[in-house]
């Protein structure tokens, strides 16, 4: 875990929806062997935040889960199973690590002005080769570090191949899931 200032703020909030879904906390966590997990997490700001769990076991098995918790979702607030992703498990990860999900830095530890400007922020929890790290990114639509993009272009793969609009920085605010 960073020894930043955001950590205790936004794991409290991530704290209170893995809770609240029956989930358990994925730091600390021992998978099996072979099996990995990632967490991205948006939001953060006055409208609450939204989480995509995925997952892959060692047989090669795939699950995507939606946590629909943005003050926005009223009755649709919850856990949701998630179809593949339209380009298919293999070629979605390939653009998630490409894009950095594994290797990104957390924001404190490169010159990254977190702007707090309510908008949106991503934090990012992997379990992967029985490694735990989380980073995270505030605003990063104002920022113009090559990292900044970088979430960004996350937030659009789980946009484009998971239909989640919440997860795009370019959008401000909160969709229903009527409007995603």
């Amino acid at each position: 875990m960073p020894n930043a200032n955001w950590v205790k703020i936004y794991f409290e909030s991530i704290d209170k929806i893995v809770k609240r879904n029956n989930i358990y906390k994925l730091r600390g966590k021992i998978l099996a062997k072979d099996d990995f997990e990632i967490r991205v997490w948006v939001g953060f700001g006055i409208y609450g935040n939204d989480g995509l769990i995925l997952k892959r076991s060692s047989g090669g098995n795939w699950t995507a889960t939606y946590l629909s918790e943005m003050l926005c979702h009223f009755e649709d607030r919850g856990k949701y199973n998630l179809e593949s992703p339209k380009s298919g498990w293999e070629v979605t990860w390939k653009k998630l690590v490409n894009a950095g999900i594994l290797t990104l830095p957390d924001s404190s530890e490169i010159n990254y002005e977190d702007g707090s400007t309510d908008e949106k922020s991503y934090v990012v929890e992997t379990n992967f080769d029985d490694v735990y790290r989380t980073y995270e990114y505030g605003d990063p639509k104002y920022e113009k570090v090559k990292e900044a993009k970088q979430i960004m272009n996350i937030g659009k793969i789980i946009v484009d191949e998971f239909g989640l609009a919440n997860f795009s920085a370019e959008t401000g605010g909160c969709k229903t899931n009527e409007e995603q």
